[in-house]
């Protein structure tokens, strides 16, 4: 973010750098704090869609209260919304990566983070400085937040984030602020904004306790994002789900470009290291796309930010020219989704944890890895189904070690579980429990064939934890700190 200075933002920066760090770790524990199910039991809830539909509409209903007592940040700049089952993230970082190649100002937001919770916040590449993130818990948002539950309201964690995060956005004068969506869309805390782009990208199976036991059900939340007169684009696969997306749009008054129909990808390879394509808007073709983001899944993704570009470029006046945007795109890297982090063994990250994120992802390693061994270390939430994750796995993997994300406010799958239903699975197949994702990639490190692949997934968490072992997190704060990149 460099040394640009806003109205009332100091930007932090003050004091010995022990000092900002304990101002950090201070700052977020405290929001931490807000956490009201700290061990996160309220997995085993059982509830009705009735009792969640209530829910999710008073969680909207108590955003939008409090961004109006805090002045409506969220109303201070022009927004893209990204909503959908996978890809979410990649979108965000590829079309933020765009837009800020163009010139354009541009904060996003991706949720989860996996190892700091500045990598939530990013403006033109660089993350929040940790002293800049205590400032703006403790000035610019905290007294906001007491004043209210001291007037008798109510805002809860999730909410805090979303309202934090405009707030943010506004305070850092963003030309463009991209966000990605938490849970579903129509009732999501971050659906207060008024987005002049939305995004869906493919919707299936996931989060079916909490938004509905259909796939139908799950469209229709995705489809929430779409505003009255909104550009949105769409690369959802499911005739179904086109179909919702389509009816929605036309509710709406909005503009629709649905992948296949109103652009496509052409002339595809494939390699390890990602891709390269053409994409086919309606404004022209933009040719010789190359993307360092390995799997056939991240072309999609790939093809939904550039026509986010697209239209903020054609439609909204953004300039900028498709070499930049090329350029920019050749240069993309996203922690934790299929990250290489050491050859010999080949050692990769990546965050699939549920049924149609594993596999996407296991196709993606199978078409390339030749004869090659891969050993799979993962881990899951107790919130997901264990059988999706594992499934794909079973003619991958030619040994397992199991273990359990360590997360605050959220249950694991008890590995011993996990493991048991992976050795129903593979018999045969070497199964070791662990404990903790350190031990297990350090046994797998030491143990497997050098020419084998090492393959951390299950969990975003777990990938968070796991990165840990190449990039330490007391060092990665400092490094942001000192400069905001990673």
């Amino acid at each position: 973010m460099g040394s640009k200075e806003h109205s009332g933002w100091v930007m932090g920066g003050e004091g010995s750098i022990e000092a900002r760090l304990t101002a950090f770790e201070e700052a977020y524990q405290w929001l931490l704090g807000l956490i009201q199910d700290p061990t996160g039991e309220r997995v085993k809830l059982v509830k009705s869609q009735e009792m969640y539909q209530v829910e999710h509409g008073l969680r909207l209903e108590r955003t939008r209260e409090f961004l109006a007592f805090c002045g409506q940040p969220q109303e201070k700049f022009p927004a893209i919304h990204i909503a959908g089952t996978s890809g979410k993230g990649s979108v965000t970082t590829i079309l933020a990566a765009i837009l800020t190649a163009w010139g354009a100002r541009t904060g996003h937001h991706i949720s989860p983070y996996l190892q700091l919770c500045t990598e939530k916040l990013i403006v033109n590449g660089r993350w929040l400085r940790p002293s800049a993130f205590a400032e703006l818990v403790n000035v610019h948002f905290r007294p906001k937040y007491e004043a209210w539950i001291g007037a008798g309201h109510d805002l809860r964690y999730g909410e805090a984030w979303v309202a934090l995060t405009y707030i943010w956005l506004a305070l850092e004068e963003v030309e463009w602020g991209v966000m990605e969506t938490g849970l579903g869309g129509r009732y999501d805390p971050t659906n207060v904004l008024p987005a002049k782009i939305g995004i869906i990208t493919n919707v299936d199976w996931d989060h079916i306790k909490t938004l509905g036991p259909t796939l139908a059900d799950i469209a229709r939340h995705k489809a929430g994002i779409i505003k009255p007169g909104q550009w949105v684009v769409s690369t959802a696969e499911k005739p179904l789900v086109r179909e919702i997306v389509a009816a929605e749009a036309a509710v709406q008054g909005a503009e629709l470009l649905q992948m296949g129909r109103d652009f496509a990808v052409e002339e595809v390879v494939m390699t390890a290291e990602g891709s390269r394509f053409n994409l086919v808007t309606p404004w022209g073709v933009w040719e010789d796309i190359r993307l360092p983001l390995a799997g056939a899944f991240q072309v999609t993704n790939a093809a939904a930010a550039l026509m986010g570009a697209a239209v903020a470029r054609e439609v909204f006046g953004q300039a900028g020219s498709v070499a930049m945007a090329r350029a920019a795109v050749a240069e993309v890297r996203f922690s934790g989704r299929m990250e290489l982090m050491q050859t010999e063994p080949l050692v990769i990250l990546d965050g699939a944890h549920n049924g149609p994120k594993m596999a996407a992802l296991v196709a993606s390693v199978a078409a390339w890895r030749g004869e090659r061994p891969v050993w799979v270390i993962l881990g899951a939430l107790a919130s997901k189904s264990a059988t999706g994750i594992l499934a794909p796995l079973v003619g991958i993997g030619s040994w397992f070690g199991v273990t359990e994300p360590n997360v605050y406010a959220k249950m694991p799958h008890s590995a011993a579980a996990l493991a048991a239903e992976l050795g129903e699975m593979v018999a045969g197949v070497p199964v070791t429990i662990y404990d903790g994702v350190e031990a297990a990639i350090r046994d797998a490190v030491a143990q497997a064939p050098a020419e084998a692949i090492i393959l951390v997934t299950g969990s975003l968490y777990l990938v968070g934890e796991a990165r840990g072992c190449w990039y330490p997190q007391q060092q990665l704060l400092l490094d942001i700190e000192a400069t905001g990149w990673p």
